[in-house]
This record gives C-alpha cells, structure tokens and sequence, in this order.
C-alpha cells in the first residue's frame, strides 16, 4: 500500500468476474488492486437518500444540582426502563409540569392550551406586564 497512489486498478467488467471471498481481508486486499469497470458503473443507480427524520422542538440545556442519593435512584429506573437517565428527569418534569398546571388551572385549560402549543405557557402564572 505504500504506492497506492501510483498503483493502476483492475477494472471489474462483469459481478460474475468477482470472486466469492474467504474473509474480509481477501475482499479488501482484492479491492485494494481492483475497481468497477465503466459498463458496471453505468449500470449503478443512485442510492435512494434516506429519509430524514423530523426535527425535535430543540432543548434548553440547563445545569441542575441534584443529591447523589436521588441520581443514583433515577439512573436505576432509567436503566430498568432502557432509556437514559436525562430522558426520564425530563419526562418527570413533564409530568410534575403538565399536574401542577391541571391543578391550578382544571383540566378545561389544560386541554384548551395543549392543543394550541405543546409547552404553552399558563397565563395565570406568567405576571403581566405593567404599563408605564
């Protein structure tokens, strides 16, 4: 491999003319003198691009302190459930958010605001805001 970039390929003019392979190294060692010929080349399609999956609403990263006694417990529950122990305080969180607000708010608020945005904020706890 030293002179790799002076070594003339092998163009491969048919897959029959591939030889089946007792192991990787072989397939790499063949590969490392061969190349797809020009008829085999025009015979390729594009792969199909892989469909992106869709973006998550980002996240604030915060900095929180918590007692080693409780990170401890709440990476075992993550780990029982085989999620990261971050995922689940977040879900925690959700879910204190989501009571607190069905408690303070009803439950008629809290459905009328889900629907209109996934995190919205309760206007009974947001201060308004003073008029000079």
């Amino acid at each position: 491999m030293k002179d790799q970039k002076h070594r003339v390929l092998t163009p491969v003019h048919s897959l029959d003319d591939i030889p089946a392979f007792a192991s990787e190294r072989d397939e790499a060692e063949y590969w490392d003198r061969h190349t797809f010929g020009p008829a085999l080349l025009a015979r390729m399609k594009p792969a199909h691009p892989q469909k992106q999956p869709a973006r998550r609403q980002r996240a604030k990263p915060i900095t929180i302190r918590l007692d080693t006694a409780v990170l401890t417990r709440l990476r075992g529950l993550a780990a029982r459930r085989g999620i990261g122990y971050q995922t689940l305080l977040k879900e925690f969180v959700a879910r204190g958010v989501a009571k607190e607000e069905h408690s303070v708010c009803g439950a008629d608020q809290e459905v009328a605001s889900a629907s209109a945005h996934p995190n919205p904020p309760d206007p009974k706890l947001v201060p308004p805001v003073s008029q000079p």
